[in-house]
């Protein structure tokens, strides 16, 4: 089953923060710069961390794979927006 993750990232060095956005970039749905929107199956999100641990350092580098709850806590007056076919409904 598929499910939506954040993809969250802080690279020290150039050459490893391009590949690891050679790496990530192509599976995510877009974000901003280090954080993606990324659908994953559980298989295909330790995939990905076995690729990505083998490219950072450990001790200067930072991945996180966060998963998105499908029904997030809303706080203040926000309205819950709805995705259908590709185009969000208010």
């Amino acid at each position: 089953m598929v499910k939506d993750y954040l993809l969250c990232y802080d690279i020290a060095n150039e050459k490893r923060l391009y590949r690891t956005r050679k790496l990530s970039y192509p599976l995510s749905l877009g974000g901003q710069k280090s954080a993606l929107h990324t659908p994953l199956s559980r298989s295909e999100a330790k995939k990905i961390l076995t690729k990505l641990s083998k490219i950072i350092k450990k001790e200067e580098d930072k991945i996180n794979i966060i998963e998105i709850d499908p029904e997030p806590l809303m706080l203040g007056r926000g309205l819950p927006l709805l995705f259908e076919d590709g185009a969000i409904i208010i």
